[in-house]
């Protein structure tokens, strides 16, 4: 007799290590089935999916199930974020259940079903994800939380204000980047593939039908023929009465359009649905392909586009954000390549190199205005260097120098040993922050063809031993002048008098640290400043004192290679609140041995020799 498992599993987020939940449910005598991922509804977590609704499923169609809780729920980490990036909660679930249950789970067969909130989950995650699911069925789903001023959700459900306000950050008239981030209704041109069926009661007052109605329109426009749509109304028998199909029966309402959907679902016909080789994708905040992914800032307020030809490893990425406000930090991946392997790419008819992670993905980082290109090539595989060189950079013996300065913000006190370019303080607590700002400048010390294999910069903790505690440290890439000189067009001293010597430099900073675009103009630090974390670094309070801790630097010492003009320089900042700070050496300190440096390992390349019709072809060769 066969025993329906229902396992709760533990797992962590891939874009920010949260600890996160799911549950699994399988039928321990069936192997390589469909797997069903059932989503809650809007203020719901994975307990909302029932033992009975899975064991039934699992009984009926043959699926293995899992519910997702998603971050800020349950007893998973975070905070909820209305289909932003918790979404990606979903994915890393699915991901950590192929892997762990892969002689149970058919990997090219994924679908998902959801509810109200779940529902609204799925719309955006079709236009997020559109080559993961086969199957896609949102019932009574949100398509819009609030950006349309008549039909968003926040304007027609008045119960749902607060809820939705927390979740994305405000409302949408202080907030309209970040509605229409996640607003599926604007992205469905990324939906043309496998099958989504849609389901509505028109009587609808929860979720109000206009939600569907709305993609209806948009999936007609584009003449797309994949997508279903059953709305229901008076008399009709039966009818999408807004809620979770829990019975274990066949009598509640939403359970009658199971059959229809798993049918589907185990034919097998829409699994495994391959992206067209070329076209346009929209990016709501960020776009994951199976073969390609792009992320707009923290994925949380901002659109744009992608125009890409696999054929020929080609990616245009446009920045089309609602406000048209601050530099768009662009994270772009490209997956499927030799692991640890240098790659030739071309950005804006400009080659540099990135290098290729263990698993095979090549990142490359960079910023865009509003309405600005940028277009990656991906061109070649570098087989051969030649011998490895190091060179190192800091205020250490026989180094080459760098710049260092130590901001303290605080809305009432200056503390001029805060503002020494000895000790670098990193502090989130209280209503204090500081943060290390720093810069090394590479090009003319390294040619301009190199290969950056590696770069890491190396800070030394200055204070003495203490209790333990982990400790986060961020690090940001600059993208406006903080004033090197006191003529600078950026950040200035205050007052500027003399003020290039670090030990005033600090005396503009004195803002609220809930403002940092309250001081004295034009001497300010906004957060826009600074572009999206490049990197973290765990650092522990009770580690002794001249502890070194390396950051990688490579991803930015590549760009900086490109263009030097473009290196304003990085931000370290303490990331997470704590009783205590760190205090690091910077370039002043007396210990000249503990003083930070950014050692760079480069080689110049000897490429594979290729004929005329294999260079024009790009990857795929090599």
């Amino acid at each position: 007799m066969a025993i329906v498992h229902d396992i709760d599993v533990n797992y962590n987020s891939t874009i920010d290590d949260l600890n996160l939940l799911y549950d699994l449910s399988y039928d321990d005598t069936l192997l390589n089935k469909p797997l069903a991922v059932l989503m809650h509804g809007f203020n719901g977590d994975k307990d909302g999916v029932t033992a009975a609704w899975k064991e039934r499923l699992i009984n009926n169609y043959s699926v293995v199930c899992i519910a997702v809780d998603m971050r800020g729920r349950t007893a998973s980490e975070g905070e909820e974020d209305a289909s932003a990036r918790e979404l990606y909660d979903i994915y890393d679930a699915i991901n950590d259940a192929i892997n762990v249950y892969n002689t149970r789970i058919d990997a090219t067969n994924i679908n998902v079903l959801g509810y109200s909130g779940g529902g609204g989950n799925i719309l955006k995650m079709v236009c997020s994800f559109p080559d993961l699911f086969g199957v896609a069925c949102p019932f009574f789903g949100i398509s819009d939380y609030g950006y349309d001023g008549v039909d968003g959700w926040w304007h027609t459900t008045a119960a749902q204000r607060l809820a939705i306000e927390g979740m994305v950050d405000g409302t949408p008239a202080a907030v309209p980047d970040n509605y229409y981030a996640r607003a599926a209704v604007f992205f469905t041109i990324n939906t043309q593939y496998a099958r989504k069926r849609v389901y509505h009661d028109l009587q609808d007052v929860l979720v109000p039908p206009v939600n569907s109605q709305n993609v209806q329109t948009e999936i007609t426009a584009l003449s797309y023929t994949n997508w279903v749509f059953d709305f229901t109304n008076l008399g009709d028998d039966p009818r999408w009465i807004h809620g979770l199909p829990i019975l274990a029966t066949d009598g509640e309402p939403n359970i009658q359009a199971e059959p229809a959907i798993f049918a589907e679902i185990n034919s097998g016909v829409y699994k495994d649905p391959v992206l067209l080789s070329s076209g346009t994708l929209w990016i709501p905040g960020y776009l994951k392909t199976k073969k390609f992914g792009v992320w707009l800032n923290e994925g949380l307020s901002d659109a744009g586009t992608v125009d890409y030809n696999l054929d020929i490893n080609t990616f245009t990425i446009r920045n089309n954000r609602v406000t048209l406000n601050d530099v768009l930090p662009i994270t772009f991946e490209y997956y499927g390549l030799k692991g640890g392997a240098i790659y030739r790419i071309s950005v804006d008819d400009v080659d540099t190199y990135e290098k290729t992670d263990a698993d095979g993905t090549l990142t490359y980082k960079t910023h865009l205005d509003a309405n600005e290109s940028v277009k990656i090539i991906i061109k070649r595989v570098v087989t051969d260097m030649l011998v490895m060189k190091t060179v190192d950079f800091g205020e250490r013996p026989g180094m080459i120098g760098g710049d260092h300065k130590d901001t303290y913000l605080d809305a009432t006190t200056v503390d001029a040993a805060n503002g020494t370019a000895a000790i670098g303080y990193l502090m989130s607590v209280g209503g204090f922050i500081t943060v290390i700002l720093g810069r090394w400048s590479i090009l003319g010390h390294i040619p301009s063809d190199a290969i950056i294999l590696s770069a890491t910069a190396h800070y030394s903790k200055a204070d003495a031993a203490g209790p333990p505690q982990a400790m986060s440290m961020g690090v940001h890439e600059l993208v406006t002048d903080w004033g090197v000189t006191p003529t600078d067009a950026g950040i200035t001293q205050n007052p500027p008098a003399g003020a290039n010597d670090a030990a005033t430099w600090f005396n503009a900073f004195s803002v609220s640290s809930t403002d940092w675009a309250a001081g004295p103009a034009p001497e300010h630090f906004d957060v826009g400043d600074y572009g999206a974390q490049e990197v973290a670094e765990a650092f522990e309070y009770s580690d002794p004192i001249n502890t070194e801790h390396t950051i990688d630097f490579t991803s930015m010492a590549r760009r900086w290679l490109m263009d030097d003009g473009a290196n304003l320089g990085y931000v370290l900042r303490r990331v997470d609140a704590g009783a205590n700070f760190i205090q690091l050496h910077l370039e002043d300190s007396a210990t000249v041995n503990s003083r930070p440096y950014l050692r760079v390992v480069y080689a110049l390349p000897v490429e594979k020799i290729q004929s005329k019709s294999q260079t024009t072809v790009g990857i795929g060769i090599m």
